[in-house]
């Protein structure tokens, strides 16, 4: 499996909470890749041609991602549930694997 960083807004740009828009996608993630890992909000600035710096609410999630298919689903995903985002910034972070417990 991959292992992908999701950075999605916890806002929209009128500063309306995406907190339904999180739980759907971040559900969507668990039955889709098997699981996903919030690593809490934090800030993110970004360059736009259009208004310059942009500082926006976020949230960064992991998702072990088992196919290619997978992921271009997720990513698809949360461009319909955030609307008013031009991207979305992903991370291929490298390889992931589910370590089970031997009985």
């Amino acid at each position: 499996m991959k292992l992908y960083q999701f950075t999605l807004p916890l806002e929209n740009n009128r500063l309306v909470s995406y907190d339904g828009n999180i739980q759907q996608w971040t559900q969507e993630a668990a039955q889709l890749a098997g699981g996903v890992t919030a690593q809490g909000q934090s800030y993110g600035t970004w360059k736009s041609n259009r208004y310059g710096l942009i500082t926006e609410l976020v949230a960064n999630f992991l998702v072990a991602v088992p196919s290619d298919e997978v992921y271009n689903k997720l990513l698809q995903r949360a461009f319909e549930l955030f609307p008013d985002q031009q991207a979305i910034f992903t991370a291929h972070i490298g390889e992931a694997w589910v370590n089970r417990k031997e009985d």
